[in-house]
């Protein structure tokens, strides 16, 4: 598997070790977009509008809980970060489910 530096956020401090995972392609293009996330623990997080059949399709556990194992101190403000303001979260409003992330509230 290729696998490519991605950033936690992207707008922080360039070159810093803790802002950055190695993920494949297809995970940072779901992790960027907010349909999965990691705890500091290395629990795999897998937001509530995310497409199960889909990340299934592309490789992503979701029937049991997923560990890719434990992240540096430094990592898990940045991950924590992710969970606050990326991960994508569901909002009902009326007979809709909608996806927002929590800088949409």
């Amino acid at each position: 598997f290729a696998s490519k530096g991605a950033y936690l956020v992207h707008f922080g401090p360039d070159g810093q070790v803790e802002n950055g995972l190695m993920l494949t392609p297809s995970i940072d293009h779901l992790f960027d977009r907010g349909f999965i996330a990691f705890e500091g623990t290395g629990r795999l997080l897998v937001s509530p509008v995310a497409h199960r059949e889909s990340l299934e399709r592309m490789g992503v556990r979701t029937a049991e809980p997923v560990h890719v194992g434990a992240f540096s101190s430094g990592q898990r403000a940045y991950l924590d970060w992710h969970q606050e303001y990326v991960l994508l979260q569901s909002r009902r409003t009326g007979d809709r489910i909608t996806a927002m992330n929590r800088t949409d509230e």
